[in-house]
């Protein structure tokens, strides 16, 4: 799942996700007749096996998190066993830590593709340091910001993004509007999760506290369970 030149819809109707779900998501095109059969609830069910489910609940959860490639998804599992707990709520937790996926949560752009760019091409700054690597860990009081030449490119990206969210009320994207609390605490705006705080004037960013299983919202049901065995039947093999 870590390349594909298949279309991100097809890709989500294909393990079963709702098409809804897609973040770049209008109704426009789901109206359209195309994306009405891709939706579609009647379709012949698939043959599924033992490996495929699990297979398909890794690929569900890459999915979300932009198709991050494989040899990186492994290697960030194994290093969930660093932590106390449950290995595969660490790894979501870790997930959530990566750079990318903390300026998605951000809001910065509707897709981890335009935020790997972003990143790549030098735009991106933690603790006032340019960084080009997406797969960068961030910890506790970390933050994050842009470089002044890429800052007015940037805003305008996040605000047109953020404005298009907020005005339009698409059903596909009120699981991730539930829980936000848009009000400001000393000039700054706390998203949900609530380990994230951004200042959208600034374009400044803070890792305030590490992400916990409650706070962590995902379109669909990980299935953890599964993950853990693929995971365990990798390593037999």
């Amino acid at each position: 799942m870590s390349k594909t030149n298949q279309p991100k819809f097809k890709i989500y109707s294909k393990l079963g996700l709702r098409l809804t779900d897609h973040p770049k998501l209008s109704f426009k095109k789901l109206g359209s007749k195309k994306w009405r059969s891709l939706y579609s609830n009647f379709k012949r069910p698939r043959k599924n096996t033992e490996y495929g489910a699990m297979l398909s609940a890794k690929q569900r959860l890459n999915l979300f998190y932009g198709q991050i490639k494989d040899k990186q998804f492994h290697t960030l599992y194994n290093n969930a066993k660093a932590y106390e707990g449950n290995q595969t709520i660490n790894f979501i937790k870790l997930l959530e830590r990566r750079l990318d996926v903390v300026l998605f949560r951000a809001k910065i752009a509707p897709s981890f593709r335009e935020i790997r760019q972003l990143i790549q091409h030098g735009h991106v700054k933690v603790n006032d340091k340019v960084v080009k690597i997406s797969s960068i860990i961030l910890n506790k009081n970390d933050f994050f910001s842009f470089k002044a030449t890429s800052l007015n490119f940037v805003k305008s990206k996040s605000s047109r993004y953020f404005s298009q969210i907020v005005n339009n009320n698409v059903q596909a994207i009120k699981w991730s509007l539930k829980p936000y609390n848009a009000r400001k605490r000393n000039n700054f705006i706390l998203f949900v999760p609530n380990y994230i705080e951004f200042n959208s004037d600034l374009m400044l960013g803070k890792l305030v506290s590490l992400p916990t299983e409650d706070n962590i919202r995902l379109p669909m049901n990980p299935k953890l369970t599964n993950i853990m065995e693929y995971y365990k039947y990798k390593k037999k093999s």
